[in-house]
């Protein structure tokens, strides 16, 4: 005798088969979204030097193309060294000494982009061990020595190594001046400086992008500072080039965060 399955159960599990699989497509799920600070991959540069002792310098540029192209903008708050930026710079730069750009544009990118001064300053150092007499490492570093982490003994240091230098820029010499008397950076000399960077920089990516916004906040925040204390010869223009515009008090046409010298204790 054949025995017969009911059909109303069945028929019941197909509708909410077929009810699971039309919500599945009809509604739209949360992206998952993961910080590259949790997901890249790092090695201890011991690893990488006697794994690949022969072949150090190409692993050396795997691991700078691959950070290039993972690069990310989130700024980095912590102050352990643990930024895989630094992490992936300082590996490259252990694995080849000699890689120029390395030291040039990922020390800057730690800086300005990733707001990690600390890591910023190692790499720095490692690349003025290399190169002490190249232009764009003193230069830059002795901006974040200045102006970020306010060290101005060592970046009066860095600035008189290259003040002679036909490329640097006519302010240099008035700025040591100032930096061997003041106590900290000022605004419209970070601006002098920054605005030295952003000639050099090169002429795509990110990095310029995050310098001239700074330009931009640096002059802004100098201006609106200037406009609504109603002091004289006050500029009332953008760094874009736009007014100022006058609604009881001064504001600019774009949202800027103001811009603020970093302060450090323990600086020199």
């Amino acid at each position: 005798m054949i025995k017969r399955i009911p059909i109303t159960p069945i028929f019941f599990a197909i509708v909410l088969f077929a009810l699971a699989a039309t919500l599945n497509r009809s509604i739209e799920k949360p992206p998952i979204v993961i910080n590259k600070q949790d997901s890249a991959f790092n090695l201890q540069n011991s690893f990488y030097k006697f794994t690949f002792a022969g072949y150090k310098r190409l692993v050396a540029d795997v691991l700078w193309i691959t950070t290039l192209l993972e690069s990310d903008t989130t700024h980095y708050k912590n102050d352990d060294l643990n930024n895989w930026m630094f992490l992936r710079f300082n590996s490259i730069t252990t694995l080849d000494p000699k890689f120029l750009a390395a030291y040039t544009f990922g020390a800057q990118y730690l800086s300005i982009v990733k707001d990690d001064p600390k890591g910023a300053s190692i790499i720095f150092e490692k690349g003025l061990k290399q190169y002490p007499d190249n232009y764009a490492l003193n230069f830059n570093a002795a901006y974040l020595y200045g102006f970020e982490l306010s060290n101005l003994g060592r970046a009066v240091h860095l600035y008189e190594t290259i003040k002679d230098y036909p490329q640097a820029p006519n302010f240099i010499q008035s700025l040591i001046t100032r930096m061997k008397f003041e106590k900290d950076g000022d605004l419209s000399e970070a601006f002098l400086t920054l605005s030295e960077i952003y000639k050099n920089s090169r002429e795509d990516g990110f990095l310029k992008e995050k310098i001239a916004s700074d330009l931009y906040a640096i002059k802004a925040t100098i201006d609106l500072r200037c406009l609504n204390s109603a002091k004289p010869d006050c500029s009332k223009v953008d760094y874009e080039g736009n007014p100022y515009i006058f609604d009881g008090s001064y504001k600019a046409v774009k949202e800027f965060v103001p811009y603020k010298l970093h302060k450090r204790e323990g600086a020199n």
